[in-house]
């Protein structure tokens, strides 16, 4: 196969097109070759190859258990601040509904913050991520 030079290729790709004409693959190919034979250095690529994604994976799951249980601690604590005011006697039902509404127009302000500094965090990220995995590169795609 004669394949194109690289400054030919567009800036994404997918593995629709024929393997042998994926960069993606001409480079891992390449980085392989290079590292060939190296005995120990080989190894420990290998060893972090499978520690670094395991430790980074792990540290994801506690940053979403943290986040999780801080969002479950905030709604908690907006019904318990609001059934604390409606259960105060006469007249703290106003305030009840002015607490509870104030609550969630802050957090919905809050949501609304975060979309606009940062609008990758809009969606889920599921069908950048499918992309990503699938081979297509998109510069920029998974940047926030």
């Amino acid at each position: 196969w004669d394949l194109p030079p690289a400054a030919s290729l567009p800036s994404f790709e997918s593995y629709n097109f024929q393997s042998v004409n994926s960069r993606v693959r001409r480079e891992a190919e390449a980085r392989s070759a290079a590292r060939g034979a190296r005995g120990a250095a080989a190894a420990q690529e290998a060893f972090s190859g499978a520690a670094l994604p395991f430790l980074v994976g792990a540290l994801t799951g506690c940053a979403a258990y943290v986040s999780n249980a801080a969002a479950d601690w905030i709604i908690d604590l907006k019904w318990e601040w609001t059934f604390a005011l409606l259960h105060g006697g006469l007249g703290w039902g106003l305030a009840s509904f002015q607490v509870f509404l104030t609550l969630c127009v802050g957090l919905a302000a809050a949501a609304a913050a975060v979309s606009l500094w940062a609008p990758a965090a809009c969606g889920s990220g599921i069908p950048m991520i499918k992309g990503e995995l699938n081979g297509v590169r998109i510069p920029g795609g998974l940047t926030g």
